[in-house]
């Protein structure tokens, strides 16, 4: 038979099971009939025919019984018959059925909402045409430098025009400026980016186009590009923004596009795009040693990273004979875009995927042993199924069915709890790794979740199936609920599951005390300064109003009195850029008198402050002394001074002391001579688990800056400040935005987010397989006390104390612990090796972690055996010796 006329005659089974099931009476009836006359005509009576034609025939429902299981119909009516007995069974047992689904979904749910960051960071497509061809250009630089990732603008061009294996390569670079909306003056995130920035990434506008290579030069027209948010926010997404204007720090510009929501992928959080080479004559841009460029190219297709890199290093190898002082020894260095922008996330990814992926196992695990239990509470039924006539072979179908129905209930419950999980995730990690706000459960999601409910289900249902359907019939049928005790081998597989779930435990417990360990260790370095009730807020004048250096200094200065007049304010300075916090300026160190050999030129910070900053923060001056009012600079006819910091001096003049030296930060040619005047304490300027670096500061007056950080020391709460504060700036410049307004300790706090993260995911992971793995130890030890109800009788009868009885009991169970904990242990010095890079102040194997994570499953393992023990020891020993 055809396959097509095999599927017509199944479905019809299906679905007229009346008309077939008549038209198989008269088939049998028409055949028995031409029996019958073939039987008459060989001289037979039509009695004795039709005695032999049903003789030879046989039994009639059992001929159509063989013929209906002839046919794959067949086997889906029987599937649907063990779905619906399956159904009704799990019915009898509400509270097991309700557990089940609870673990499950919680096991099921964890794994299913990982799964979606990890597609939407790892394995979704860059939402970018050709995303497979997208790049990253970067320089390799002979020493260490901060901004290893950035490109000068000179290289840029050279690249751009001489390249021959990349389609289009485009730059960009982030800042941020003072923009004129109709709510007043913002602070906005903003991006200069070349006009083929837009044509590499292959982004095309929603509304209106990007730039032309015309407005991309230092005399094009003053063109911007709005990204989706900017537009929602400002504009309500109306299609009339386009060819309008906008004012951006002192220019004003017109609105020629509107890009996607998801083109901002590579440049999070830019609100606008300006064209790059408007700024083509500014000094910086012209120096090949100004390094601040990100540069993305498409390759060709067809062309390899490797022949990319041959081809950027030619140019390159041109521009070092052209330019030995800046690119001597310089390389490049190409890397897919995607392992760019994920970086270390991935890394923490996996690890995180692997730990859910343990609780997956310990979730599989709990779920075995309480079918286990289960199956063998209904072997008397299984028995009778067996003497029936059902061979092994439905037994274990029938326990799959209903292990795979409660797997998919559970299944059904934990993508809702995914879907929500993700939804906390997405907020809780806003902002820390790429795409964090798009976590979305696609088809790729939904197909997982539903495939591991499957997987599940059959992981955990094929040993209790088994072992249901291993006992003879005999052994069952004798057997009854008081007397029998579970035999060897389902004890076995019991104890092998439990074990399972307290190693797994145990390896997530390390874990997380590994992380959490990281987390204290941060918290607790000193940052070389005081954060205790310190307010920090930024502020950014109007270039346009404040041209002199005069202004500048002026309104900082008067503002800075000001705010020290509020009530509650001890001391106020500002700096250029704060401690912890990304940004910070960076500049080639030249010392006076001290050539350094061609690219060996160390990096120091420089930062701006006023008078007084030192003492807000509470930074130690270790020698010299502090800035004053008399240091107005060169331009007030005042020598120019700096400060550095303890280990810039330690490293550069170990034998003697740094003051009076001159120092230079910068290009040598353009810049000033620094005389230092001072040494303060080493401060963590980047992060705190980085040892700090060379670090300087001027006097604002010297070298006046536009944007600064005001930092304010109060005998109050800082939040009880920060109004006030921002009245009074706006007081003497209300075109001036404040922004980033926050305590200095929610800016330690903030720092450390991707660590709090981690410890935070890992943490909870481990307290689910914590109170599974107690759950399944209580599950465990019950079922043993139940089963040795009449043993325990028996040993009560014969002189045993209760408190042998709890003795016996609790110590099965912690031997059962001990076991599971040494494998665990096990495990955990392996896999602490793998999240080595994660940590920080803490050695991977820290006995102290290993024993506390083991004295914590102990105690948990302790008071689960501990409730089955007591009622073990409530037995009644004629009671369980009568009862039969």
């Amino acid at each position: 038979m055809s396959p097509l006329r095999s599927l017509w005659a199944g479905l019809r089974a299906l679905f007229q099971k009346k008309q077939v099931e008549q038209e198989m009476d008269e088939e049998l009836n028409g055949y028995l009939d031409a029996a019958v006359k073939d039987k008459m005509r060989s001289g037979m009576s039509k009695e004795e025919a039709l005695r032999a034609a049903r003789v030879e025939m046989g039994s009639v429902d059992a001929v159509k019984e063989e013929i209906r299981s002839a046919s794959w119909e067949s086997t889906l009516e029987t599937l649907w018959q063990d779905v619906r007995y399956g159904l009704r069974k799990l019915s009898q047992t509400p509270r097991f059925t309700c557990f089940a689904v609870l673990i499950l979904a919680l096991g099921i749910g964890c794994d299913t909402a990982m799964f979606s960051v990890v597609n939407t960071v790892l394995l979704r497509p860059l939402p970018y045409p050709h995303d497979d061809r997208l790049i990253l250009v970067t320089e390799t630089i002979p020493r260490e430098r901060v901004n290893d990732d950035q490109v000068g603008y000179p290289l840029f061009l050279d690249w751009r025009q001489h390249n021959h294996a990349l389609e289009a390569i485009g730059s960009y670079f982030s800042d941020s400026d003072t923009v004129q909306t109709a709510n007043g003056p913002l602070h906005v995130q903003l991006a200069y980016a070349s006009a083929d920035y837009f044509t590499a990434l292959g982004g095309s506008p929603q509304l209106g186009r990007a730039f032309t290579a015309q407005e991309d030069q230092p005399a094009g027209d003053r063109a911007v590009v709005l990204s989706d948010a900017w537009w929602h926010e400002q504009f309500g997404a109306s299609r009339s923004v386009l060819g309008g204007t906008l004012k951006v720090g002192e220019l004003v510009y017109t609105v020629v596009g509107v890009m996607p929501a998801n083109f901002d992928y590579a440049s999070p959080g830019v609100k606008l795009w300006l064209p790059l080479g408007s700024l083509a004559r500014a000094s910086y841009m012209r120096n090949r040693d100004v390094r601040f460029l990100t540069v993305v190219g498409r390759l060709w297709e067809g062309t390899s990273i490797t022949n990319a890199v041959n081809d950027l290093n030619t140019i390159q190898a041109r521009a070092q004979q052209a330019f030995p002082g800046t690119d001597s020894g310089h390389g490049t260095l190409v890397r897919p875009l995607r392992d760019y922008f994920v970086g270390s996330t991935g890394y923490a990814l996996l690890l995180l995927s692997a730990a859910v992926v343990f609780l997956l196992l310990v979730v599989c695990a709990n779920m075995a042993g309480l079918e286990l239990e289960r199956a063998a509470a209904r072997r008397h039924e299984f028995a009778v199924r067996t003497a029936l006539g059902a061979p092994r072979h439905r037994i274990v179908r029938q326990v799959l069915t209903e292990i795979i129905i409660v797997a998919l209930l559970g299944g059904a419950v934990g993508l809702l709890v995914g879907r929500f999980t993700v939804s906390l995730l997405s907020s809780f990690v806003r902002n820390t790794m790429p795409m964090s706000g798009s976590f979305t459960f696609d088809v790729r999601v939904w197909c997982f979740g539903i495939g591991i409910s499957a997987l599940v289900g059959l992981a955990t249902g094929l040993g209790p199936a088994l072992s249901a359907a291993r006992s003879g019939v005999a052994e069952k049928l004798k057997q009854t609920a008081a007397t029998t005790t579970a035999s060897t081998g389902r004890q076995r597989l019991r104890r092998i599951f439990t074990g399972a779930e307290i190693a797994l435990t145990v390896v997530l417990l390390c874990g997380a005390g590994l992380l959490i360990r990281t987390l204290y260790a941060l918290l607790k370095v000193d940052p070389g300064f005081r954060t205790d009730h310190l307010l920090t807020m930024t502020v950014s004048l109007p270039e346009g109003r404040y041209a002199t250096q005069q202004s500048i200094v002026g309104f900082f200065k008067a503002t800075n009195d000001r705010l020290g007049q509020l009530p509650g304010v001890e001391q106020v300075s500002a700096v250029s850029s704060l401690p912890i916090q990304s940004g910070e300026a960076q500049g080639q160190l030249t010392i006076e008198n001290r050539p350094f050999r061609l690219g060996e030129a160390p990096s120091a910070s420089f930062r701006r402050v006023l008078p007084n900053y030192f003492r807000v923060m509470g930074i130690r001056v270790l020698s010299g002394r502090e800035f004053s009012d008399v240091d107005q600079g060169k331009a007030n006819g005042a020598p120019m001074v700096v400060l550095i910091n303890e280990r810039m001096a330690h490293s550069q003049w170990p034998d003697h002391s740094p003051l009076g030296v001159r120092i230079k930060l910068g290009p040598p040619e353009n810049e000033p001579w620094l005389t230092i005047v001072g040494v303060v304490a080493d401060v963590h300027n980047t992060r705190l688990e980085l040892q700090p670096g060379f670090a300087t500061y001027e006097p604002l007056a010297q070298r006046p800056r536009t944007v600064m950080t005001f930092v304010i020391r109060t005998d109050l709460d800082p939040t009880v400040v920060a109004a006030a504060a921002q009245v009074a700036v706006h007081q003497r410049e209300p075109e001036a935005p404040v922004f980033d307004v926050m305590s200095m300790d929610q800016l330690i706090g903030a720092s450390v987010t991707p660590q709090r993260i981690n410890a935070t995911l890992l943490g909870s992971f481990a307290a689910m397989a914590l109170l599974l793995a107690a759950t399944g130890i209580y599950g465990t030890i019950s079922f043993t006390v139940g089963q040795r109800t009449h043993e325990i009788g028996l040993r009560m009868a014969l002189g045993a104390q209760r408190r042998d009885v709890m003795n016996m009991i609790v110590g099965e169970a912690l031997r059962l612990t001990g076991v599971g904990i040494v494998t665990g242990l096990l495990i955990a010095a392996a896999a602490a090796q793998a999240i080595q890079a994660l940590l920080f102040g803490v050695r991977p194997d820290d006995p102290l972690i290993f024993v506390t994570a083991s004295a914590v499953l102990a105690a948990a393992a302790l008071l689960a055996s501990y409730i089955p023990a007591r009622r073990a020891t409530k037995v009644d020993p004629m009671v369980a010796l009568r009862y039969e």
